[in-house]
């Protein structure tokens, strides 16, 4: 299981209809699955527990699922051909003593067409643009601020030592020194602001690329035969009182890592 490779998927949780329903992504390789089914029976119902309570239980689980020492307790590995199953192993503690209570769903392939790949990778790399801004505007302004009030304060300390001359001149120098390289570092922390605002244009322009491609898709099939998509992330999406989230989890089969490389 350690060497087994990490596979990073979306994931959403609904209720309809009194079912619940289980949608998942392959970040990577925008492989989509769905499950609308039952899934409780007598050998895992939760005592006085209603739907929303086993979405809770599951989400928390999934969404822990990078971090869990145990690894069986969430798996998702291929069953039948093109199915997988998701499995989730809830402990639950009755009468102070603790059991497991185990949940299986198959999940069936969504057949996804171009444009829904392209949306998908369009959403992924504006929350990548969105990531790098904050992280590049939060680093650099904390830094330069820092340095700038450590120039503040050793200027400060030059003017004080500048009333006595005398035997003071090596320490002037050395300050000054130390001011001219902080001085430095602010212009160099700038030229990588620049550098970052750059590359996040860069990103900007990629985004807007993909947006004029997902719309020629969209005229495109507006003016041909109208495709019945079936059961894509849209329709997952509509779906209310639902909880979004990510999970990594660790697959163990060799199929299954055959699976994760799909679609690169």
């Amino acid at each position: 299981m350690d060497s087994a490779p990490t596979c990073r998927y979306r994931y959403r949780l609904t209720i309809q209809s009194g079912q619940l329903r289980i949608w998942l992504e392959d970040v990577d390789s925008k492989k989509q699955w769905l499950n609308l089914e039952n899934y409780v029976d007598l050998t895992n119902v939760l005592p006085n527990a209603k739907a929303t309570d086993y979405v809770n239980i599951f989400h928390k689980l999934m969404n822990t699922a990078g971090d869990l020492v145990d690894s069986s307790l969430v798996s998702f590995e291929r069953h039948k051909r093109q199915m997988f199953q998701l499995q989730l192993t809830v402990k639950v503690n009755v009468m102070q003593q603790y059991c497991l209570a185990t949940y299986k769903f198959e999940m069936e392939p969504i057949s996804l067409e171009r444009i829904d790949v392209l949306e998908s990778r369009m959403r992924d790399l504006e929350k990548e643009v969105r990531d790098l801004r904050l992280h590049g505007d939060t680093t650099h302004i904390s830094d330069i601020n820092s340095l700038g009030e450590t120039v503040v304060k050793n200027e400060r300390t030059i003017q004080k030592l500048g009333g006595d001359v005398t035997g003071l001149g090596a320490t002037l120098g050395h300050l000054n020194g130390v001011v001219t390289s902080q001085t430095s570092s602010i212009e160099k922390l700038t030229g990588d602001a620049n550098k970052l605002r750059q590359d996040l244009n860069g990103n900007d322009a990629e985004i807007r690329g993909l947006s004029r491609k997902v719309q020629e898709l969209k005229l495109a099939q507006e003016t041909t035969v109208s495709l019945d998509l079936q059961a894509t992330a849209k329709v997952a999406a509509q779906a209310v009182g639902g909880f979004i989230g990510k999970v990594t989890l660790k697959v163990s089969s060799a199929s299954t890592r055959r699976a994760c490389s799909m679609w690169r």
